[in-house]
């Protein structure tokens, strides 16, 4: 979980970093990325010490449960009204959401591997 965590962090920093560069600087809100990448890749350093895993994946998810949140409340309408215009904040938008939701999937996936190798090691 925590290299995963670190991968998904790291690719959301250059996410935002080359959102905020490749549209001259126009706006700090192409730093959003970032923002939540930053916090999760430290997640998953955290998630590197075994007595930290569940803890740390736990907060990897729930950042990346607020970022799927708040881009999902920006795209689903616009998807639903048929207003969507592929610009490069929507395109960004797209692929963060992407990353958030494959932070939620791996991370669930581990809390599901480990609860069930829990049940099966008790006798």
């Amino acid at each position: 979980m925590g290299k995963v965590c670190i991968g998904f962090g790291l690719a959301m920093i250059i996410l935002g970093v080359l959102a905020y560069v490749l549209t001259g600087f126009a706006s700090v809100t192409a730093l959003i990325p970032a923002f939540f990448g930053l916090p999760i890749a430290f997640c998953g350093v955290a998630a590197l010490k075994p007595a930290r895993v569940k803890a740390a994946g736990i907060a990897a998810m729930a950042l990346a449960l607020l970022g799927l949140a708040g881009t999902g409340s920006r795209l689903v309408p616009k998807i639903l009204n048929g207003s969507i215009v592929f610009n490069a904040a929507t395109v960004v938008q797209i692929v963060f959401s992407l990353l958030a939701f494959g932070v939620i999937v791996v991370g669930v996936g581990a809390m599901l591997q480990r609860s069930a190798g829990a049940v099966e090691e008790t006798p």
